[in-house]
């Protein structure tokens, strides 16, 4: 049973005719240890949804060059790795994903994340992705990482207790709706950078953005979008219990 395993050497595995790891080691919770083969996810897999979720004890995993060109589903993939102190995704191809909600959630122990290689071409969906990762002090995500087709951010770095600066100056969001506590309990954050569109999100999409930050916290945003952020500051009210406490919003012209 997968629950007793501690370590697994999967070095000559054979993958090549897969199309989906979903689930493949979900609820491994001893899992410690994996070995995995060069060639694991090919270029025929499309899913990798739970395919690490509620491996509680494992620290390490390496994904590196791995050829996930044609994954549209990553929901969840490293969800409550809770022992997960090194993950590593080198060129870790997501151009063809649409779906990243919870991809690294309740990441507990992971300190720093380099998600330079991430693609946002075909992303509608970041909901949770880095929710409850207690411990995420430094995060790195590239230029490129637009975001034009997402409509949810929903809990993105909810509960992010140790982060101290967010940069998602290379955001675009066009079609974003929802920014639902983005970025609550992120009891350290002292600079958010949000340079993208916020013109098409509602009402109900604004509930506790900035509820448990520090005093002194500024949010950075685009002058282009400055009517809609005063909306978002000031029309929250009691009926959506949004409160942004001691925000000092901070005005960026467009490039």
């Amino acid at each position: 049973q997968c629950e007793k395993i501690k370590t697994l050497d999967l070095s000559n595995f054979d993958t090549t005719e897969n199309t989906s790891l979903n689930e493949m080691f979900n609820m491994c919770y001893n899992l410690e240890e994996i070995k995995l083969p060069t060639n694991f996810i090919t270029s025929k897999v499309t899913n990798l949804e739970k395919l690490f979720e509620n491996c509680n004890n494992l620290k390490s995993i390496n994904l590196d060059n791995q050829d996930t060109s044609k994954v549209t589903n990553m929901r969840w993939v490293f969800n409550k790795c809770f022992s997960l102190t090194n993950l590593s995704l080198k060129n870790f191809n997501t151009s063809a994903c649409t779906n990243m909600q919870d991809i690294f959630a309740n990441c507990t122990n992971l300190e720093e994340l380099d998600l330079s290689s991430f693609d946002s071409t075909n992303l509608t969906s970041l909901l949770g992705s880095f929710n409850e990762c207690t411990n995420l002090k430094k995060i790195t995500l590239p230029k490129t990482l637009t975001c034009e087709k997402v409509t949810s951010v929903k809990n993105m770095f909810y509960g992010c207790k140790n982060i101290e600066r967010i940069d998602l100056s290379m955001l675009k969001t066009p079609k974003l709706t929802d920014l639902e506590r983005l970025v609550r309990d992120c009891y350290k954050l002292n600079e958010l950078y949000f340079y993208g569109d916020v013109t098409n999100v509602a009402n109900n999409g604004i509930f506790q953005i900035f509820w448990g930050l520090p005093k002194g916290f500024t949010l950075y945003y685009n002058s282009k979008y400055e009517e809609k952020w005063q909306e978002i500051l000031n029309n929250g009210g009691s009926s959506f219990s949004f409160s942004y406490h001691n925000a000092v919003p901070v005005t960026v012209e467009e490039e």
